[in-house]
């Protein structure tokens, strides 16, 4: 993500990253780094200034390692006849950390774009 059309960069601080690990559910699949959900939020307190750090990097380059941008591909059951491939739909596995910076990053464009966009778009909004 680039700094703002204002030139200030987007902050990413503490009260942010606390409130993205509160969300992360403890059941939720790791990606191929093999870090659960639950790691990062027993983690807690401890991880936080190190995630603060790593993500303000990261969001304010606009880059993102390669190793974050893996998944792990699984099929995910829709309904219907089990054997038939059509019935299943593929899921990608990130890593917990990415998630965050998506989120992080749709709460910044979310909040400079809310406005601007038109009724319908509910999608982004």
């Amino acid at each position: 993500m680039k700094p703002t059309h204002s030139g200030a960069p987007f902050t990413i601080n503490i009260k942010m990253i606390r409130k993205q690990l509160a969300v992360i559910g403890r059941n939720k699949s790791m990606g191929p780094d093999g870090v659960p959900g639950k790691i990062l939020k027993l983690c807690g307190e401890t991880v936080i200034p190190y995630l603060v750090r790593l993500l303000d990097i990261t969001v304010n380059n606009a880059t993102i390692s390669c190793y974050w941008k893996r998944a792990t591909v699984v099929p995910a059951y829709k309904g219907g006849d089990g054997p038939i491939v059509t019935n299943y739909r593929p899921v990608s596995l990130t890593l917990v950390v990415c998630r965050q910076i998506l989120n992080l990053s749709g709460l910044q464009t979310n909040r400079k774009c809310h406005s601007r966009l038109p009724k319908v778009s509910l999608g982004y909004k």
